[in-house]
């Protein structure tokens, strides 16, 4: 227990530190989350994947089971959005077999798996892209698997990302 809090306070200083060397000119937020079914370290882990190449940060703070957040105010609102997004209770807690339909967030878009494995789908799919269209300038793409949620999340121009979609649609079909 005792190492947990250790842990926390370790990640919240080194948060605190980046957060007093930001630009003066630049507005920036700050927010503390508290998740109630993600684990903190994997969100954490899957939120920098996803805002790499950004100035957001992402601090876990396990003991709390908490994230902190710092960046643009457009970049913290959309790292929430995706939180709600993905803080979900696990697979098997969910009543039915209804997922929410895929949401759009600015240019991110979360697709929930019905049958498929995320991670596993997520890597499929990597493999089928021609590689200039996930490395391509401005018109990135980027996939990334949210295993607690069983979520995809694409980010990139609309016309890749909704090539990307349908691909997942016919690739998380029952008997697939």
């Amino acid at each position: 227990m005792r190492t947990k809090s250790i842990l926390t306070l370790v990640a919240t200083s080194l948060f605190v530190a980046s957060c007093q060397t930001a630009s003066a000119d630049q507005p920036e937020r700050m927010q503390v989350v508290r998740l109630e079914h993600a684990q903190a370290n994997s969100m954490a882990q899957t939120l920098q994947q996803f805002a790499s190449g950004t100035e957001l940060t992402v601090a876990a703070a396990p003991g709390q089971n908490a994230l902190l957040l710092r960046g643009s105010h457009e970049q913290v609102s959309q790292a929430l959005e995706l939180i709600v997004r993905l803080d979900l209770p696990k697979r098997e807690e969910q009543v039915g077999s209804n997922r929410p339909e895929p949401n759009k967030l600015g240019n991110v878009t979360v697709i929930y798996c019905r049958n498929g494995n995320a991670k596993e789908l997520a890597e499929a799919i990597k493999k089928l892209l021609p590689r200039d269209m996930q490395h391509n300038g401005n018109q990135h793409l980027t996939i990334v698997a949210h295993e607690e949620a069983n979520a995809l999340m694409l980010g990139g121009p609309s016309k890749r990302v909704d090539q990307v979609r349908k691909l997942i649609a016919t690739l998380d079909r029952n008997g697939s």
